[in-house]
């Protein structure tokens, strides 16, 4: 009932009925409201009043998340999915969209929708990056290895194909020396 009250009181008969969309804030009105709490300007009900919120527990999470050294995001930042097929990119541009999506607090979805990729791709290139650098963006498929990169196991690899290559080469000319010699003895 208290809770009905002070929702009345704050957004009028408005703030009865149910919400249809979840309110979104920026990490900039979290950190204020955090801040404003932390600093005793007021209970938690006084501060939900005063910044027009609709639950207490909206402020209780962002100061757990707070002081549990968590981050305060936007709302809605990285949860927002868009649907986007993947497409072909450059390593430069693996890097451009990598450092702006780190730069924009690893905001994927944001980034995604700013370059025209994927969220799949971005996020992959981030992981790559924070874990080995952006040479790891480098895409490798299709390129032979040089001489001096194979292991000892590649090079037996490639030599056994090679003798094995050469061996069918030399059985396919004795079966076509046998097969000419057949063709020549019957014409005779």
């Amino acid at each position: 009932m208290h809770n009905w009250l002070r929702l009345y009181a704050n957004f009028g008969m408005e703030g009865l009925s149910e919400s249809q969309d979840n309110q979104k804030y920026s990490k900039e009105f979290k950190r204020k409201v955090v801040q404003a709490y932390l600093s005793g300007e007021g209970t938690l009900r006084e501060l939900t009043r005063r910044f027009k919120l609709r639950s207490d527990s909206q402020i209780s999470d962002w100061v757990s998340k707070y002081n549990g050294n968590q981050e305060l995001r936007s709302s809605g930042a990285g949860t927002r999915r868009v649907t986007m097929a993947s497409r072909k990119t450059t390593f430069e541009e693996r890097v451009e969209i990598a450092t702006y999506a780190i730069e924009h607090d690893r905001n994927f979805t944001h980034s995604s929708e700013e370059f025209k990729v994927s969220y799949q791709q971005v996020r992959s290139w981030v992981l790559k990056v924070e874990a080995g650098g952006f040479e790891a963006l480098r895409d490798g498929r299709g390129r032979k290895k040089t001489a001096d990169e194979l292991s000892e196991m590649d090079k037996l690899v490639l030599e056994n194909k090679r003798l094995k290559a050469e061996l069918k080469a030399q059985q396919m000319k004795l079966d076509l020396a046998k097969k000419l010699q057949e063709i020549l003895s019957k014409g005779r």
